[in-house]
């Protein structure tokens, strides 16, 4: 099970915590988002031209850019000591949605801290609610 601790700035794994990067900046972040509108383009053309070990190649691409960009001290091939192949696939999914969502462990830590004082002030309206 994966969870990532916003406070802490980190993702758990099992008993293993895996720390995001300080700062990621948005000219670094480009890097993936190049490699998003190349897949994209794969995508569109049709994966049933792609063999086997290309597609692998491809996961392999991304996974590796995610970690040296989000997580401090791993990559890849260290994960893959550590980690089953569905664990490294979660942790790479959340690294890359806290790298979007935030890019910074501070921006991370301060939602975290809205969050709780939300908590404690009582529930979240939702979209269908009264607003007073």
């Amino acid at each position: 099970m994966t969870e990532v601790l916003f406070d802490e700035g980190c993702i758990k794994v099992r008993d293993k915590k895996f720390y995001f990067a300080d700062l990621v900046t948005a000219k670094q972040f480009r890097t993936l988002e190049e490699l998003n509108v190349k897949f994209d383009k794969i995508e569109k053309d049709g994966l049933d031209n792609m063999s086997k070990e290309d597609e692998l190649k491809l996961e392999r691409e991304w996974q590796e850019n995610v970690l040296k960009l989000g997580i401090k001290d791993e990559t890849l091939e260290s994960l893959s000591d550590k980690l089953s192949k569905g664990e490294i696939r979660d942790l790479v999914a959340q690294t890359y949605v806290f790298l979007e969502r935030f890019g910074s462990i501070e921006e991370a830590k301060q939602y975290a801290s809205l969050l709780k004082e939300i908590k404690k002030k009582g529930e979240l309206p939702t979209p269908n609610s009264p607003t007073s």
